[in-house]
Order: C-alpha cells, then sequence, then structure tokens
C-alpha cells in the first residue's frame, strides 16, 4: 500500500500527533525509551510505516513522544513551544520517513530533526 497522497496525510498526521497534546503537561509525559530490542521493533514499525499503516505511525510517536518532548523542552524552556516543536517534529518524521536509512538509531535521526527546530523556534522567538 502506498503512502498516503497528500491531502490525506494532514488530518492523519493532526490526529496521531493531536494525541500529543492531550496528555498532561509536564509530568503526564514517558521520557524513557524502551531498552533491549527497541531498535529492532522501530525497524519492523518503520517498515510498517513505509506500507502506509497509521498504527505503526501512531506507535512511534507515542513511543518517542515523550523523549522528543524532553529534548525540545531543554532548548526552548516553555512547554508550549516544546509541545509544537514536537508535533512539527513528528510532522517532518513521517514526511521523510522514506530517507530515514537506518545507519544510525532512530533516536538519532529524530534527535537531529527536533534539536534543529527547536533551535530554529528558539531564534524566531528571540527576533520577536
Amino acid at each position: 500500500m502506498p503512502l498516503r497522497p497528500r491531502r490525506q496525510l494532514l488530518p492523519f498526521l493532526i490526529s496521531v500527533v493531536s494525541s500529543f497534546r492531550s496528555t498532561q503537561p509536564g509530568t503526564g509525559l514517558n521520557t524513557t525509551i524502551a531498552s533491549g530490542n527497541s531498535g529492532f521493533e522501530v525497524e519492523k514499525l518503520i517498515a510498517r510505516c513505509r506500507k502506509g499503516e497509521s498504527l505503526a505511525f501512531r506507535e512511534i510517536v507515542e513511543r518517542y513522544q515523550g523523549y522528543a518532548f524532553s529534548l525540545a523542552f531543554r532548548i526552548l524552556w516553555d512547554e508550549d513551544d516544546a509541545r509544537e516543536t514536537v508535533q512539527e517534529s513528528f510532522v517532518r518524521v513521517w514526511k521523510h520517513l522514506a530517507t530515514y536509512d537506518g545507519r544510525s538509531r532512530f533516536t538519532t535521526w529524530l534527535y537531529a530533526i527536533v534539536t534543529h527546530l527547536a533551535q530554529d523556534r528558539l531564534k524566531a522567538n528571540m527576533r520577536r
């Protein structure tokens, strides 16, 4: 099954990533990532996402949203900005999932996306 057409992508991403907003501020996020075979598991999830399975992407978001939030919050020191950055990050993950080659860990790739977006937001906030 091919990836969703662009016009169907945005409502899907909003529904998946908006579940992130429904968590309790601060303490409601799980910032730990399961160890062990999680690298193998995330590779299987990514393969399912590439086939267009939205539930696999939802699982990736749920598994890594706390990690992404803690990264963004450490840079921005603002909960709302951190949440928006995490949402943007997972939209980018979805859009560019085909470019993830697996040479590095998924968390390394996600780290780069989150930190770059958070730094861009920080620069934009400083200009205001």
